[in-house]
């Protein structure tokens, strides 16, 4: 998920949250968006569990505090395990892995899986670049007649 998803599903969830306990979410400011991104963006569920996952966490288990994304993110697992057992979304999770395996599948036959997922290379991951051939004698060659 790149980070401009991660932000607009983050600033959902929030306003999904207000709507439901207003007292129970914080206000989304671009500085709590962007730090529940990151939290949120780390797990890939179907983007149909993160407004089910705001519903359980307000009707089952809201505490006497402020929500945390994380335990939104308990949420989710909470849905996702709900939708194992049922019948009419079982087949839509599995539908939704399958199609995530196969672009998976994809992207290393492509050679894309890194990149896609924000991945940079160390500097000595880097393709080192190839001198001419032939360059090493030249380079002799040049030092011997400064020196001499």
């Amino acid at each position: 998920m790149q980070w401009r998803q991660k932000q607009a599903l983050a600033a959902a969830v929030l306003e999904a949250g207000k709507r439901l306990a207003p007292d129970r979410f914080p206000q989304p400011s671009q500085e709590t968006i962007d730090i529940w991104a990151e939290v949120l963006g780390s797990i890939s569920v179907p983007p149909e569990v993160w407004p089910e996952a705001v519903k359980v966490w307000a009707s089952d288990l809201a505490g006497p505090r402020m929500v945390t994304p994380r335990e939104i993110k308990q949420a989710t697992k909470v849905v996702l395990d709900r939708w194992e057992t049922n019948p009419r979304y079982r087949p839509r999770l599995r539908a939704w892995r399958e199609q995530r395996r196969e672009e998976r599948d994809r992207q290393l036959k492509a050679g894309t899986f890194a990149q896609v997922r924000g991945y940079t290379p160390t500097q000595s991951e880097l393709p080192r670049p190839t001198l001419p051939e032939g360059f090493g004698e030249q380079l002799k060659k040049n030092l011997a007649k400064r020196q001499g």
